[in-house]
């Protein structure tokens, strides 16, 4: 039966996306409708290209807790639950060294030596 304006309850209905109320054990989802697919599409798609595949290949390691493979970016392990820690990398001990000589030959240096020495 239409309304003063003239649309029906169906119309209004699609008007405001409003969803019917489900029947006695229905279930209605909430998600939109998937977009239909397009088959002229699936002639565009090229796949990985090889240096996507090389630099993909490898991106997993072993927990070293249980051993199973993981990819190398997670934080736990999702077979053990353990925490996948990464070795500290330490500072290399000749950078150490270095720096300790240069600063060593620039206080030797800054030093007046010849108001020091007789």
């Amino acid at each position: 039966m239409p309304d003063e304006h003239g649309e029906s309850e169906q119309e209004r209905a699609r008007r405001l996306r409003l969803i019917p109320a489900p029947r006695d054990g229905e279930v209605i989802s909430r998600r939109p409708a998937p977009r239909p697919r397009d088959d002229d599409d699936e002639g565009d798609y090229e796949g990985p290209s090889q240096t996507d595949i090389e630099r993909f290949s490898h991106a997993t390691t072993r927990c070293p807790h249980c051993g199973k493979e993981v990819f190398d970016d997670v934080a736990i392990c999702y077979h053990c639950d353990m925490a996948i820690t990464k070795p500290a990398k330490g500072v290399p001990m000749w950078v150490i060294l270095t720096v300790v000589a240069v600063l060593l030959a620039f206080i030797f240096a800054a030093i007046p030596w010849h108001a020091i020495l007789p």
